[in-house]
């Protein structure tokens, strides 16, 4: 086969192993009563994002019903936060309905137990139409690295696109809504009332628009 046949047959085998492949994962609050792995239909719908989103393979999109997503803690991505939801692939995770009806809650940091992040995400990962709140990390975590790896009490985006979002209510030594890095694009968020013991309470880092 000729360079170009061979080309021609690595597109291919691409393109229609992405287009066949890529699914949609489905997430409905803790009421739902039927969750069934990979939960691909309202029906079969899981009961909190992280299960959709463990279920997801690169490429899918988990699309999240209104009302409030507490449970599924993952301690995916940095050790010092336990997260709500950890984005750890090229998964799109969106919301129906928007920010004003779908939440994702984080917790109160309180000593000798693990602060609960909201988010955590890394390169390729999308998360879009979340009102993202209530999320915190140590905030008297003041050595440098682990300040670091603690920043972001409502997201901590290692990469990936925030979109459409409220981040509010949220604390953290760096960054308290939203501690940005590795190329991150933030479009279309609104971030208020969030708290930091070092700098920006809103924003620490990452692309705006």
């Amino acid at each position: 086969m000729t360079g170009r046949r061979l080309a021609v047959a690595a597109w291919y085998v691409t393109f229609t192993t992405i287009t066949t492949f890529a699914a949609v994962h489905y997430v409905v609050p803790q009421n739902g009563t039927n969750a069934i792995s990979p939960y691909l239909s309202w029906s079969t719908a899981a009961t909190n994002i992280q299960d959709a989103v463990d279920a997801a393979l690169s490429g899918d999109t988990v699309l999240v019903s209104n009302g409030w997503y507490t449970l599924g803690v993952s301690s995916g991505g940095y050790a010092f936060a336990t997260n709500v939801v950890s984005i750890t692939k090229a998964v799109t995770v969106a919301s129906v309905g928007g920010p004003g009806v779908t939440f994702i809650c984080g917790r109160e940091w309180r000593p000798g137990e693990p602060p609960w992040r909201c988010v955590y995400m890394e390169q390729g990962a999308v998360l879009a139409g979340f009102n993202v709140t209530n999320g915190w990390t140590d905030p008297s975590c003041t050595n440098w690295p682990d300040a670091v790896a603690n920043g972001g009490g409502g997201i901590h985006a290692n990469g990936g696109i925030i979109s459409n979002c409220i981040v509010a209510q949220c604390s953290a030594y760096l960054g308290a809504g939203i501690y940005a890095r590795g190329g991150s694009l933030i479009a279309g968020c609104t971030i208020t009332g969030n708290v930091t013991q070092a700098y920006s309470g809103g924003n620490g880092g990452g692309l705006c628009l």
